[in-house]
């Protein structure tokens, strides 16, 4: 774009001869005569002939024209040049054709400005440093090279200017700019960024760390302005700083979720079996759990090799065995996260209705950010206009600009901004992990497969891994000849079998891979026996021999850990003369020899193949009779890989295969009733899978206690709630829960305890009451002093979640005549549901009544007691542990991509212990470490007990050497003082069926199932009466976790056969 100036005159003669001042800004006839001056003008000056009027300058009495078909550049110095862009170019489109034309034309010089609208560009010269750190801060805050100018700090940082039309948007740049500061720099680089002047400064740094100990500030018990905001630790500091409290704001929400997913998720028995490279500490390929060590090398999901990061503690816990459609029989944890996809997943992305949704998301992410990039900066708009102008349904620009925080108060969004979010959703659908990507897996634990084994009426899968990847072996024989000695070789010679059809097409692909000749060959029972020599002088049965294979035929382990190409060759030796294949492509291993079958099938699923075995008697007829044999071992699968050299067979072999090829199945998952010492392992991938059995992919306290004492110190009613066999950990802050605060001993207690706490804040109760008397609408907001002190906030702390609610299911009807374990299940299963839906309504309302909340889980997802309408009503979220991975983090966040990691120097340091990741509502998300209490030669819940019986004071009847004492494992415990202390706490059993009364009705029906099949009346409780802890006479007292262990005789298979008959 080129600008000219025509001066006019100021004054002009009329027809009458009088002079007029010239106004061709607002008199037509002026107007006319102006056109015609400038045309004359141009005649007499070229380089004007195509530049149109754009303005009339009326206090300078010039006329401004623009010629927009062309461009200028005028060259300031020696450093930068001004471009005058032509109308083509004066698009926001543009900005990549003009960076392209114009530093291809002036080499050495970068776009730095694009002002599409003012038709101006400028380009200047920066080093090379520069000009990358400028792109990768671009990159990573999704903007334009020439979006920001770059120029070197004197501490070896940069300063960032954002363009003018851009503004800082801490919520969702803070994030992008800590990224940038490891792009441009190292871990450790920090940036200070001002909102209102686009200034970011980056700056070197050493990387954040915690210390060692983060100690528990005593000194704020009872201090009253920790009531509101509570803090639990330190958010990570850089070096020489100290970190800024970690906290709750309750004010904000009037939930806490506090997620441990203990050892990553990963917990196996000790004596578990994983696959491992061969070496002289495992020269079987196999290593058990207990004997691994940090830096031990096993094998991930895509084959890779990969080292152990470090182990979690050894724990004792429940066993769960697993059963797999090829015949594998797999134990783990009840926690042990399992990747797996379910029929409908499967189904939904490899069908064409699949396919096609991805495709057109992807199309639609690219036209949105093509669409946006043309409108330019700071364009406001309608929601619905915006929807209407690109072809958008209306409530996805109204939702995602709700989610988002794009409505300014006049109302409009910036359209740009608009269009980037929704195409940075609608990608996200379709990225790894993404709700359409091809994934289609997501994540369970063996206590969640248990519990629902047949989603939509189909098993569980479990995706096959990647054949196991390892370099070539320096194997002593080829491994294609000792595949075919291993099918049809003689087990004291080295000779081999082979008909005469065959004989021609193997021979060369045996003497090749053993590097030999034929010695002789004799016929035998219609077929030719071949000897062999190998060229190197060797002799074959003496490397027999030295491989452990004369008279004993198996596969090595060092074949077995060959590379892939190695162990393929081996199986294409076996299957040549062993195996088969039909005429559906269904293949086919058959041995009488068991170590060989076994590891024939071992090696068979190193190459990423299902393949299942079977034995069985083999036999023959003879004269019309069965003869029995010895026992046959046989291996089946399907797969498109080429597991025969053979012509005749590899001809039968099919091309493809199903999908279903694709997945092992779990058949079954039940808990094994025992439990066992259990660890898990870390490794260093992004989805932490490794393999374990027959090569299958496996996939806090501290911080609650400081709540709690905090909360207590402020005047809480502490009300605990958890699993019985979890109990004892809220034995040091009985003295201070509220009367009847207790709801710990069975699943029945825990139910009519909140639903006492609900009842009290609904219609009726007499906090509800007491609101509606005094007009109240906020316990933060309308309460007085006086009246808080009257009616003080509840903390609520509900532990081990999903062993609450895990399996939670309303009773529909009750059955005619029903067994006592199935009252039993019923039972359980409507307390759980209770639970959750109890709980569910008090996160929901009991903010304004001065609830609070801290519910703690292990694993937090929909199947295990988290769904998202208790998940959403918890806006503050924590992970305890240092090393979390993405799935991890996306069970438990809202926005997990924007919570960052732990920084490996944090774990390298052995400073990571009682760390986590946070997510608050009304704060950005930031990493912790949590506060330790130690006092004196007092640690843990024993420091703050004492510290808040020498504060505030233990409640009267209760001494402090007692209470001291109860807290000393080493000291017997005291059944007196248990009693006086559970008395006031426990809150009674039986009124939960006051609250639930059609709970009595199930427990009715389970009592007849007793009475008429054997047994006494159902204890649906946790053994006692609820008042003293003392059984009712002549009851047993049942397990204290979920209800009644059936008494009276036990009942052999045949009296159950004749009951089930009879009913």
């Amino acid at each position: 774009m080129i600008r000219f100036e025509y001066e006019y005159p100021v004054r002009v003669k009329t027809q009458a001869g009088d002079s007029v001042e010239f106004d061709p800004a607002n008199n037509g006839g002026h107007r006319a005569l102006l056109d015609r001056q400038i045309a004359k003008w141009q005649a007499g000056y070229p380089e004007a002939k195509a530049a149109r009027l754009e303005f009339i300058d009326r206090d300078r009495h010039v006329a401004v024209l623009v010629d927009r078909q062309s461009s200028s550049v005028d060259m300031r110095d020696d450093s930068s040049l001004e471009v005058n862009l032509s109308a083509e170019h004066s698009k926001p489109s543009k900005g990549a054709e003009v960076q392209a034309v114009y530093e291809t034309k002036y080499p050495g010089y970068r776009l730095t400005v694009f002002h599409p609208y003012e038709g101006k560009a400028l380009l200047e010269r920066l080093t090379d440093a520069q000009a990358t750190a400028r792109a990768q801060i671009a990159t990573e805050l999704g903007l334009h090279d020439w979006d920001l100018r770059v120029t070197p700090l004197e501490d070896g940082g940069w300063k960032v200017l954002l363009d003018e039309g851009i503004t800082y948007q801490p919520s969702k740049m803070d994030t992008r700019m800590e990224k940038a500061c490891l792009t441009v720099g190292r871990l450790g680089w920090w940036f200070d960024a001002d909102p209102d002047t686009g200034v970011i400064e980056i700056h070197p740094g050493e990387p954040p760390t915690f210390p060692k100990l983060v100690p528990f500030p005593f000194d704020r018990i009872g201090d009253p302005t920790v009531r509101d905001k509570t803090p639990f630790g330190i958010r990570l500091a850089r070096p020489g700083e100290t970190g800024e409290p970690a906290f709750v704001d309750w004010t904000q929400s009037l939930g806490l979720l506090i997620a441990g997913l203990s050892g990553g998720g990963k917990a196996l028995p000790l004596d578990a079996r994983i696959p491992v490279p061969v070496s002289e500490r495992f020269p079987a390929g196999w290593a058990r759990n207990r004997d691994l060590k940090e830096g031990d090398p096993v094998y991930g999901r895509d084959g890779r090799i990969i080292p152990i990061k470090d182990f979690s503690d050894v724990e004792e816990l429940p066993i769960y065995r697993l059963t797999l459609s090829d015949g594998q029989i797999l134990e783990c944890a009840d926690n042990h996260l399992w990747t797996v996809s379910d029929s409908v997943m499967r189904q939904a992305m490899s069908d064409e209705r699949g396919r096609e949704r991805r495709e057109q998301t992807i199309r639609l992410v690219n036209r949105l950010r093509d669409e946006a990039a043309t409108v330019g900066d700071g364009v406001r708009a309608n929601r619905r206009h915006i929807a209407i102008d690109h072809g958008l349904p209306p409530n996805v620009t109204q939702n995602c600009a709700e989610r988002h925080d794009l409505v300014g108060s006049d109302g409009l969004c910036d359209e740009a901004e608009l269009l980037h979010a929704i195409a940075d959703e609608r990608e996200s659908y379709v990225m790894p992990g993404g709700v359409w990507a091809n994934t289609v897996e997501t994540i369970l634990t063996a206590r969640e497969i248990s519990e629902n084994p047949k989603p939509h009426g189909k098993c569980w899968g479990i995706r096959l891994a990647n054949p196991i990847e390892n370099p070539d072996a320096n194997l002593p024989l080829g491994p294609y000849f000792l595949g075919t000695w291993l099918g049809d070789g003689i087990s004291r010679a080295g000779a081999i079998c082979l008909n005469d059809d065959d004989e021609p097409h193997m021979q060369p692909d045996i003497l090749s891979s053993l590097g030999g000749s034929i010695r002789r060959g004799k016929v035998e029972h219609g077929a030719h026996t071949w000897f062999y020599d190998m060229d190197d002088g060797r002799i074959l049965v003496t490397e027999l021999k030295r491989l452990g294979l004369y008279m004993d035929k198996h596969i090595p382990a060092v074949y077995l850990r060959a590379s892939k190409s190695q162990r393929l060759a081996l199986l294409q030796g076996l299957m040549d003369t062993d195996g088969s294949v039909s005429s559906r492509g269904s293949c086919e291993l058959c041995f009488t020899n068991q170590r060989l079958a076994e590891t024939a099938l071992e090696l068979i699923r190193s190459l990423g193949i299902a393949a299942g075995m079977h034995s069985g008697r083999a036999g023959y007829t003879k004269d019309g009779e069965r003869v029995e044999a010895g026992i046959r071992y046989r291996i089946r699968f399907t797969t498109s890989k080429p597991v025969f050299r053979l012509p005749r067979k590899l001809a039968r072999l099919k091309t493809d295969t199903r999908s279903t090829q694709d997945w092992l199945y779990i058949t079954s998952c039940e808990p094994t009733g025992r439990t066992e010492p259990v660890r898990c392992l870390n490794v260093a991938t992004d989805d932490h899978l490794f393999l374990m059995g027959g090569f299958v992919p496996t996939h806090n306290s501290v911080t609650i206690n400081d709540v709690t004492t905090l909360g207590i110190g402020t005047g809480a009613e502490l009300y605990v709630i958890d699993h019985s066999t979890k109990a004892t950990d809220y034995y040091w802050c009985r003295p201070w829960i509220a009367d009847r605060g207790w709801g710990a001993d069975s699943l029945l207690q825990t139910a009519g305890l909140l639903k006492w706490l609900l009842d009290d804040i609904e219609d009726g109760g007499e906090r509800a009451r007491a609101w509606k008397s005094h007009g109240w609408q906020n316990w933060y907001d309308d309460l007085s002093d006086e009246d808080k002190r009257r009616y003080p906030y509840r903390l609520i702390v509900v532990d081990e979640l999903s062993q609450l609610t895990v399996g939670a299911k309303d009773a529909t009807s009750l059955p005619k005549n029903p067994l006592p374990p199935v009252m039993e299940k019923m039972f359980e299963q409507q307390v759980k549901a209770l639970i959750l839906s109890t709980l569910i309504r008090i996160l929901q309302i009991g903010r304004a009544y001065g609830y609070r909340v801290v519910v703690a889980t292990q694993i937090a997802s929909s199947t295990t007691g988290m769904p998202p309408a208790l998940r959403g009503n918890l806006g503050n979220k924590v992970i305890m542990g240092a090393k979390v991975n993405d799935a991890q983090k996306n069970l438990i966040f809202n926005i997990a991509k924007d919570v960052p990691d732990i920084p490996a120097n944090v774990i390298d340091e052995g400073v990571s212990k009682g760390a986590g990741l946070s997510e608050m509502e009304g704060q950005p998300p930031y990493d912790f470490k949590s506060s330790f209490p130690m006092l004196g030669h007092h640690a843990g819940v024993a420091a703050l007990g004492k510290a808040l019986a020498e504060r505030i004071g233990l409640p009267d009847g209760i001494g402090m050497d007692e209470y001291l004492d109860s807290l000393d494992k080493d000291t017997p415990s005291n059944p007196e003082f248990e009693q006086r202390v559970m008395e006031r706490i426990r809150f009674p059993e039986a009124e939960s069926y006051l609250r639930f009364p059609f709970l009595q009705a199930i427990k009715d029906k389970w009592d007849e199932s007793l009475d008429e099949y054997g047994g006494g009346p159902a204890d649906a409780g946790s053994g006692g009466n609820g008042d003293d802890g003392t059984a009712p006479a002549g009851r047993p007292v049942a397990p204290a976790a979920s209800g009644p262990e059936p008494s009276g005789p036990l009942m052999d298979a045949a009296e159950l056969a004749r009951i089930m008959r009879r009913g």
